[in-house]
């Protein structure tokens, strides 16, 4: 038998087409225009075993999106604005107005605020699994209405019953529900946006170099529809939502009774648990949601050096940046992905910095307006309800524009400037409180506030994203970066600033909180070749 009768041709019919083919690289091509004739075509045809199986064979035009996807995906994104607004209330819970209502039940002062610290310490034990949970379902719609149940039941059982055990156990059960719906807001909100192509060869989420011609427009609205454009937006109406029910829950307290407020985060939890179900699951990408992992690596061990060595070069996407919904789908065993993405999360420097600093920042926050109320109840400046109801509106107005503008800029530039902007702006709100103690103040204090804390709030799901791109674990390491930080900075700075203003005097101790992000920014500043190419956005090179 002749050799050439066993030959293996490529297009020939066999079982073979039952298997994915190897991707074949640049020799193999080579090779093949080598062997055929002159007048041969010099490029082989597509078939099923020469088209990469991933979906990285881009030859052609990229498939546009199927329109009721389109549709579907459209109205999701409608629906999670809709549902952040209203979570402004529900993730809070009652907020500032459970200790007026525990003191009107002749709780003692160190019995209320044990409660608080109760609910921090819940909240920082609980986040890491929270974010473990996030990543590894796809009932995120359950969990949302879930969360928001507990936390409306757990109100109205206060309304009920205000014995110790009671209040006790439902505080720390709806402090864990409540600060787990902002996780799942992210989830989402990575879940849903526009994959982008051109934005993955670029190596930015969204943003790409704009081209000539009538393209701009497609590309300007498709980059509307990023995780840096949704997430913004998000949290914008999140602010927006905890300033009018604030506002809210003032006015009803005040014309029938502290009862009023339940009722509102019972009722804002309701519709919590209603417009979750507005949005289409098959509009949710569950891989992009936790920052499925790349295919590039050939084995678990190789993808976690991958991942590390493209933090240590300052890259953190497939091709130089950052492209959270495309990084395509991981086909290894999931027990070494787990193990591989939890040795990233846990050696991962860049995202230790973000904690570290984000802890700074809210254990010098939490307690500035705390303390500052107080000083101006013993100054005799302004009524203690009306100040506390405008300096809520106040910030968190502020935070609504703030998260915008912080999208808007981060869609361009990335996070790096703003971020530091945010750690300079609270030691200058820390020294203004603590140096002028009168009425009027409030409006400057509370806007640096909102101006701070809004970047913050948008950036750092954004970073955290960013870092952990391909790692499959967002959430869990969102739970550590963000989560954990905020609740366990702001317990330790509320404690820290009551013995403070006990020792020392308000003055001293308002201004010793702007010490801490002053730290902060120290390290932002210094880290800033390791930091800023993984939270920049970076332009697609001019062809």
């Amino acid at each position: 038998m002749d050799a050439k009768d066993n030959q293996n041709y490529r297009n020939a019919i066999s079982l073979d087409y039952m298997h994915p083919a190897e991707p074949r690289t640049e020799a193999d091509y080579k090779q093949d225009k080598q062997d055929l004739p002159s007048g041969a075509s010099a490029s082989e045809p597509a078939t099923m075993l020469n088209v990469p199986l991933d979906g990285t064979y881009s030859q052609g035009e990229p498939e546009p999106m199927d329109p009721k996807l389109v549709k579907m995906r459209r109205q999701a994104r409608w629906a999670l604005l809709a549902m952040a607004f209203f979570m402004g209330d529900v993730q809070e819970g009652l907020g500032p107005f459970l200790g007026v209502y525990l003191q009107d039940h002749n709780w003692a002062p160190g019995m209320r605020g044990s409660v608080v610290a109760m609910s921090h310490v819940a909240t920082i034990i609980m986040s890491g699994p929270i974010g473990a949970l996030i990543d590894a379902t796809s009932y995120k719609r359950v969990l949302v209405a879930t969360f928001a149940c507990t936390v409306g039941t757990c109100q109205g059982l206060n309304l009920l019953s205000t014995h110790p055990a009671c209040v006790f156990t439902t505080q720390m059960v709806s402090a864990v529900a409540g600060a787990s719906l902002i996780p799942l807001l992210v989830a989402l909100t990575m879940g849903v946006c526009d994959e982008d192509p051109e934005a993955a060869e670029a190596g930015a989420a969204g943003v790409v170099e704009p081209a000539a011609g009538g393209k701009d427009k497609d590309k300007k609205k498709k980059n509307k529809h990023s995780f840096i454009a949704l997430n913004g937006r998000n949290q914008a109406s999140n602010h927006l939502g905890n300033m009018i029910t604030a506002g809210a829950a003032g006015a009803l307290g005040q014309k029938f009774g502290l009862p009023a407020v339940f009722y509102l985060v019972i009722a804002c939890c309701a519709c919590t648990m209603g417009i979750v179900w507005l949005i289409p699951e098959g509009a949710i990408d569950h891989a992009a949601a936790r920052g499925r992992v790349p295919v590039d690596s050939e084995t678990d061990d190789n993808n976690s050096q991958h991942h590390q060595d493209m933090q240590e070069r300052g890259v953190a996407g497939k091709k130089g940046g950052f492209h959270l919904p495309g990084l395509g789908k991981n086909k290894n065993k999931k027990k070494k992905n787990a193990d591989s993405s939890l040795m990233i999360l846990i050696k991962n420097k860049p995202l230790a910095i973000v904690a570290v600093t984000v802890f700074l920042f809210h254990l010098g926050n939490a307690c500035i307006l705390y303390i500052y109320g107080q000083a101006l109840v013993v100054a005799g400046e302004g009524d203690p309800a009306q100040t506390t109801g405008l300096t809520v509106i106040i910030a968190q107005a502020t935070m609504t524009i703030m998260s915008v503008l912080t999208a808007w800029v981060a869609d361009r530039w990335g996070y790096w400037l703003l971020v530091m902007l945010s750690y300079i702006v609270l030691p200058i709100r820390a020294v203004l409180a603590g140096k002028v103690i009168k009425y009027w103040a409030i409006w400057p204090v509370q806007i640096l506030d909102g101006i701070a804390h809004g970047i913050l709030s948008v950036a750092t799901p954004g970073m955290v994203a960013m870092i952990m791109a391909g790692t499959g674990r967002i959430n869990v390491a969102y739970g550590i970066a963000g989560n954990m930080t905020r609740q366990s900075g702001s317990a330790i700075s509320h404690s820290l600033g009551g013995w403070m203003s006990e020792v020392k005097g308000y003055n001293f101790a308002i201004m010793l909180c702007g010490v801490f992000p002053a730290v902060g920014l120290i390290i932002w500043v210094s880290t800033f070749r390791l930091l800023r190419p993984l939270v920049d956005v970076k332009k697609a090179p001019k062809e």
